[in-house]
């Protein structure tokens, strides 16, 4: 008896022990998180446009697809799982850093949207050399100039109808003449214009080894979470959101830094940001270089397992919905900011609590949305399926999108927020712990590498047709687009989760643990049910 409770208290403390080495995974979201949600904000301060800004988070997830499936098959092939984990951080840190010293490419300065309901009494020209001067009835004149070389930009000053302006002609507008709401002085370069300049190069490899290095990272640690956590895998949620309240604090404390750095200044000062990121990712480093990382005592991984799991039914339609909400979240997360900085802009051209209100936007969404579903998400998975969970999450996503598109005022973005703890909080839970539920033997890399790159997809995807939409229809409209979509794709999602679990039974794929893409009553309740303790899945240390 005195002997079994030994045993026991041994089992105890090795598990704790083990939960609380997976702290370091989680210090990644606090290090990086709040640089990357501006990343597209800086690339388009850098002189690219929208459209092109959405064409490079095309290209981006592709690359890190193919780069994030070798690295987990490499990692469970080798054991290698540290050695790729730091790998991809400082492939972050290298990527992060250059993206902010970069110099803009020329002609960078021209691109202004400028929105006024001011009466002017100005004098306007406007020459072949790509020269408009704007001088208002209060002296107070600002001058746009424009450096791309041919061919020559196109400007477009919005006025009264009525009124004729000749070329190389300086008319004077009458007192009190009012300009139509919006005067715009706009260059919409192709790509052929950007790809002239050294600086997008750099801007492009930049990106591209920060895509990398973070993809890499999170499939990484999640699946050296869930190696540590063993059997109690429902606990991943509880450590996660340690990442998220990183997250929401270095949001707040980076964005009130960035504007303070940045008053008087005529371009934001990203130096605060880029100063957190490399202490925390330094901590970051030595950590990962000494945390336990157990092995499993199974055999190698085999394919043909992992091919057998990917072709169940349940399986494919996770999948695919995953890829949707990669879809959907990509969209959010490179265009959300591109938006709320034109929505304010629209609401008051005078706004200057630009990077706190994207600090707050950060904050609530972590502490307000996402960190009560991780702290929730084991007993909800045990309570539903993981597919279910799934299609709360696309209703979340699409509600949340519809509702960007009312907003005028940009401080009504936030309460938007708190929807992220489904349509991403619980979303991610239930993506990474189903990924490790069905991984064969040896294959937990392998299989959250897999599922990683459907969800990439979904993000490149995201990028062509966000940075399209944007371009044609706005970017409010953007968000309405995709959340009727969204909204079309739960009704679908919805008929088919029904059809697999009436008609499809279980095919006993191999690799399966208490398989959750079952179709029969019996082992959907058994999904349900906690899982029993294991003895510790602990060989060695790599």
């Amino acid at each position: 008896m005195h002997i079994s409770t030994t045993t026991h208290s041994v089992n105890h403390n090795s598990q704790r022990d083990r939960l609380t080495d997976s702290q370091p995974d989680n210090l990644t979201y606090s290090c990086c998180a709040h640089l990357i949600y501006l990343l597209p904000l800086i690339v388009r301060e850098k002189g690219v446009s929208p459209q092109v800004v959405g064409l490079l988070w095309t290209i981006m997830p592709g690359i890190s697809l193919i780069t994030g499936t070798i690295a987990g098959s490499l990692a469970d092939r080798l054991k290698a799982h540290r050695a790729v984990f730091l790998c991809s951080l400082i492939g972050l840190i290298v990527g992060c850093t250059s993206l902010v010293f970069i110099p803009k490419m020329p002609g960078a300065e021209g691109d202004h949207d400028i929105g006024t309901t001011d009466q002017l009494n100005s004098s306007l020209t406007h020459s072949n050399n790509a020269s408009l001067l704007i001088t208002s009835a209060g002296n107070y004149t600002h001058t746009y100039t424009h450096t791309t070389p041919p061919p020559p930009p196109s400007h477009h000053v919005m006025v009264d109808p009525d009124m004729v302006i000749a070329e190389g002609q300086p008319p004077v507008l009458i007192a009190g003449e009012e300009l139509i709401p919006s005067t715009e002085v706009e260059t919409d370069n192709p790509l052929s214009e950007f790809i002239k300049y050294p600086q997008f190069w750099l801007v492009f490899f930049a990106l591209m080894l920060e895509q990398m290095g973070i993809t890499i990272c999170v499939m990484i640690s999640d699946a050296v979470c869930f190696l540590i956590l063993g059997s109690e895998r429902h606990k991943y949620g509880q450590q996660r959101l340690w990442g998220t309240i990183g997250m929401g604090v270095m949001g707040v404390i980076s964005g009130a830094a960035i504007d303070f750095a940045s008053l008087g200044q005529k371009e934001r000062n990203y130096l605060p940001a880029l100063v957190i990121l490399l202490v925390l990712m330094t901590i970051d480093v030595v950590l990962v270089s000494l945390m336990k990382i157990p092995s499993k005592l199974e055999s190698k991984m085999k394919f043909g397992d992992v091919g057998n799991t990917l072709l169940h039914p349940q399986v494919i339609l996770f999948l695919v919905s995953v890829f949707v909400m990669g879809t959907n979240l990509g969209v959010i997360w490179v265009f959300r900011m591109l938006m709320m900085e034109d929505v304010a802009m629209s609401w008051n051209p005078q706004f200057t609590a630009m990077k706190l209100l994207l600090g707050l936007t950060l904050f609530i969404e972590n502490f307000g949305g996402e960190l009560p579903f991780f702290f929730l998400s084991g007993k909800i998975l045990r309570r539903f399926d993981h597919t279910t969970v799934l299609g709360f999450a696309l209703v979340a996503s699409s509600v949340r999108c519809c509702l960007y598109y009312t907003v005028s005022n940009p401080w009504f973005f936030l309460p938007i927020e708190l929807l992220n703890g489904i349509s991403y909080g619980l979303f991610h839970t239930a993506m990474a712990s189903y990924a490790s539920r069905i991984a064969p033997p040896g294959s937990q890399a392998t299989l959250q590498s897999i599922v990683r790159a459907v969800f990439s997809a979904g993000l490149s995807t995201a990028g062509f047709v966000g940075g399209w939409l944007y371009k044609m229809l706005g970017g409010s409209q953007t968000f309405l687009a995709i959340g009727v979509f969204v909204a079309g794709y739960s009704v679908i999602f919805a008929v088919f989760h029904f059809l697999v679990n009436k008609f499809c039974t279980n095919n006993n794929v191999k690799g399966y643990e208490e398989p959750s893409c079952t179709c029969s009553s019996s082992a959907t309740e058994s999904e349900r049910q906690p899982e029993p303790v294991k003895e510790p899945l602990v060989k060695e240390v790599v």
